[in-house]
C-alpha cells in the first residue's frame, strides 16, 4: 500500500520507530534518572526533585509495596490525586514494583469512586487526604485493603512542609475530618522502603501498565487496558518529534525552548496528562511545574492557529 500520508509528516520525522527500544515503563524510568540524574524533574510551590532524587523515592516506594505491603505483579493500585511531587513517585513506584496503575479523578463523588474501584479490583489506593472522607464513605464496598494517605506538603522541605500542612488543614479547612483504620503516611511508606531491596520485576509489552477509566459520558466509566507495549510505542512516537532540533519542539509546545521549564497543566489521573508530562517531557528532560496557570488557553489557541498549516 502505498502511504501516501507520509509526504505530509514534516522534515525530519521517520515513518517507523523502534519499538523493542524499551521492553517496559519502568525500564525507561531508570534509564532516563540515570541519563539526567542531576537535572531538574518536577517542580512544585517551589520544591524540585531532581532525577537522582526521582529515582531513589520512585525505588523506596515501590520496595515499600513489594516488601512490607507484598503486592504481587499485576495487582491493581489506585491514586487519587491532583498533580503533586507525590504523584510521579507514586506511579513510577507502583510501575516499577510490577503493579497496574488506576489513576482515579480526586474529585470523584463516593459512587464514581466505589465503582471504578470495585471495577478495576484495586487493593491498595494512594490517596490526598483532602479526598479521604470520600474514600472513607465507599472503602468497606471495596476490595481495598491497604491505604497510603499523602498531605500536599509532603515532599516539600522543612519548614514549608510543615507550615503547608498547616494551612491547608486549619487555615483553609481544606480537608474534611475522615478516619480509615490501618491508614498509612505516605512519608512513612517512603522511609519504611528505604531500608529494603527491591526485587527487580520481569515485564514485557504484554503486561498491563494501567487500567485507565473513561469519563462515563455515556454511561458509567470503562478502564482501557493500556499496557506497556502500548505506553512505550506511544512515547517513541512522540518523542521523534523533538530530535530534529527545536524548532519543531517549539512548534509542538507553544514556542517554548527544549530546555525550558513546562507547565503541567493537565491532570496526571488523565492520560493526556501522563502521556505528555509523564511520559515525554519526563522522558526528554524538561522540568515539569506541577501547576494549573493562564499558559493554558493561550497555548490552546496557538495550537490552533498553528494547525492551519497542517
Amino acid at each position: 500500500m502505498d502511504k501516501i500520508w507520509l509526504k505530509h509528516y514534516p522534515p525530519g520525522i521517520p515513518s517507523e520507530v523502534n519499538l523493542q527500544e524499551y521492553a517496559s515503563l519502568p525500564e525507561i524510568v531508570e534509564k532516563t534518572c540515570a541519563r539526567f540524574r542531576e537535572l531538574p524533574a518536577f517542580s512544585n510551590m517551589g520544591a524540585t526533585l531532581s532525577y537522582s532524587q526521582l529515582d531513589a523515592a520512585t525505588r523506596d516506594f515501590a520496595a515499600y509495596l513489594q516488601k512490607v505491603l507484598q503486592l504481587q505483579k499485576g495487582e491493581r493500585i489506585a491514586l487519587m490525586m491532583p498533580n503533586l511531587l507525590q504523584y510521579p513517585v507514586a506511579m513510577f513506584g507502583a510501575l516499577r514494583a510490577g503493579l497496574t496503575v488506576v489513576n482515579c479523578n480526586p474529585l470523584y463523588t463516593p459512587r464514581e469512586l466505589e465503582h471504578q474501584l470495585k471495577d478495576s479490583g484495586a487493593t491498595s489506593i494512594v490517596v490526598l487526604e483532602n479526598f479521604a472522607h470520600t474514600l472513607q464513605q465507599v472503602i468497606a464496598r471495596t476490595a481495598i485493603k491497604s491505604v497510603i494517605t499523602t498531605q500536599v506538603g509532603d515532599l516539600l522541605p522543612l519548614p514549608k512542609a510543615l507550615l503547608t500542612n498547616f494551612v491547608v488543614k486549619h487555615l483553609r479547612h481544606m480537608v474534611p475530618a475522615w478516619r480509615i483504620e490501618g491508614a498509612v503516611s505516605f512519608k512513612d511508606t517512603l522511609a519504611a522502603g528505604r531500608s529494603r531491596d527491591l526485587a527487580p520485576v520481569p515485564l514485557g509489552h504484554d503486561d498491563l501498565a494501567f487500567l485507565q477509566y473513561t469519563g462515563g459520558t455515556t454511561g458509567v466509566a470503562k478502564g482501557a487496558m493500556l499496557t506497556h507495549g502500548n505506553m512505550v510505542a506511544n512515547l517513541q512516537q512522540v518523542s521523534v518529534i523533538g530530535e530534529d532540533g527545536k524548532e519543531r519542539y517549539r512548534y509542538y509546545t507553544c514556542g517554548q525552548d527544549h530546555d525550558s521549564r513546562n507547565p503541567a497543566w493537565k491532570p496526571f489521573q488523565h492520560l493526556s496528562g501522563y502521556c505528555q508530562e509523564l511520559g515525554y517531557d519526563f522522558y526528554e528532560a524538561r522540568d515539569m511545574i506541577e501547576e494549573r496557570i493562564g499558559r493554558k488557553l493561550k497555548c490552546e489557541c496557538e495550537l490552533l492557529r498553528n494547525s492551519e498549516n497542517y
